[in-house]
């Protein structure tokens, strides 16, 4: 059984990962893998800022196309 931490999480997820990495994920069954609840607070924290981020991106520039007259 392995514990991630948030580092091994966040490069599996940007599909960041080396070669050995891959080759031992590949072994692994979903059971074999476990998450602290610490790992998942911080996973879940950073999808919700890197979508709160996009999200005001979209705002601002939606906002920015109506103050023009673009729209």
């Amino acid at each position: 059984m392995y514990l991630f931490d948030s580092n091994v999480c966040i490069r599996l997820l940007n599909e960041n990962v080396s070669s050995n990495m891959a080759r031992k994920l590949a072994e692994l069954t979903p059971d074999n893998i476990r998450l602290c609840s610490v790992v998942k607070s911080e996973l879940y924290y950073g999808a919700y800022r890197k979508y709160k981020a996009r999200s005001q991106i979209w705002s601002n520039q939606w906002f920015e196309v109506r103050r023009l007259g673009i729209a």
